[in-house]
């Protein structure tokens, strides 16, 4: 939806976002004052020179800066707001802006906002929630869709597990970009045309599959994280994490830990990834990705947490 101004109103991650730019990802949304606003602009000088390597860069604790290949910048600034600027030689493509909008700058602004950041798809079925964790090509994203699109789960996200707070013993998550990330084999299998789907990762030969009429309503609250790791023993394994197991596991698969240790409170850190193993089940899930397809995972998952 479009406002008076020619901006866009979305909701995405418990925020309300009024945007500039279009992005049909996000389910729009009706408001009056937003959350967090992304408009075109100027970022700060000293990133606009040629010789400033692409990637992000820590300007301050409360100011990240992403520079693409193209020499496009975006300026998060204080949890609030994104701004993107365009080098004046050309204008990077809009899928690319969204892609690159959508996962490491809006990853900043959580970051700002004190949310930690899981790497990790969540979904949820009868209230009860899951996540499923673990290194980017391990198969995240294949399982969460059998579970999504092949058994009728809702969906929540699908590489970031955004816990906002600790509520009591329950432990909530936000609600992400409402898209899978599929690979053309796993949209085949499930009955689904990648010609259809918009591609979003070339590098990896990744479809957006949009899922925004499967997306979990109201509050969703964490109950078990499921940690992947691959081994050669022809079998899977599940084993449940106790005590300091736990907190290791959610620290290895936290997303941007560099930042979090740059930002020197490591205690406090530690303390709040404590608490949160103390009120939720951590397993180790391990397959043999050879012989172990998603639906046996998903199968080995839905048993360990009777969630069939």
């Amino acid at each position: 939806m479009t406002t008076e101004k020619n901006t866009y109103c979305y909701s995405c991650y418990g925020l309300n976002i009024r945007s500039y730019f279009r992005l049909p990802e996000l389910p729009e949304k009706k408001f009056e004052n937003p959350d967090v606003v992304i408009a075109p602009g100027q970022a700060k000088d000293k990133y606009t020179a040629e010789h400033v390597p692409e990637g992000l860069h820590f300007d301050a604790i409360d100011c990240f800066v992403f520079k693409m290949d193209s020499g496009t910048l975006f300026q998060v600034s204080g949890g609030r707001f994104i701004t993107v600027q365009f080098p004046n030689h050309s204008r990077v493509g809009f899928p690319d802006l969204r892609l690159y909008m959508l996962s490491p700058v809006f990853n900043a602004l959580l970051h700002q906002r004190g949310i930690l950041l899981l790497h990790a798809g969540v979904l949820c079925r009868n209230a009860r929630s899951i996540a499923i964790a673990g290194e980017s090509g391990i198969g995240k994203s294949t399982i969460g869709a059998e579970l999504c699109l092949g058994r009728g789960y809702s969906f929540v996200s699908d590489d970031v597990c955004a816990i906002d707070d600790i509520d009591g013993s329950r432990i909530r998550v936000l609600p992400s970009v409402p898209r899978l990330k599929m690979l053309p084999d796993t949209m085949l299998r499930l009955g689904l045309d990648s010609r259809e789907c918009e591609s979003i990762d070339e590098s990896k030969g990744k479809f957006s599959v949009p899922v925004k009429d499967r997306l979990a309503s109201g509050d969703v609250y964490l109950e078990a994280v499921f940690v992947l790791s691959v081994n050669d023993h022809h079998h899977i394994e599940v084993t449940s994490l106790k005590g300091v197991e736990k907190v290791e596991a959610l620290l290895k698969n936290l997303i941007w830990i560099e930042y979090l240790r740059w930002m020197g409170n490591q205690e406090a850190l530690f303390a709040r990834c404590n608490a949160i193993c103390s009120d939720i089940e951590i397993y180790r899930l391990s397959f043999d990705k050879r012989i172990h397809s998603p639906r046996l995972l998903a199968d080995e998952i839905e048993k360990s947490w009777n969630l069939a």
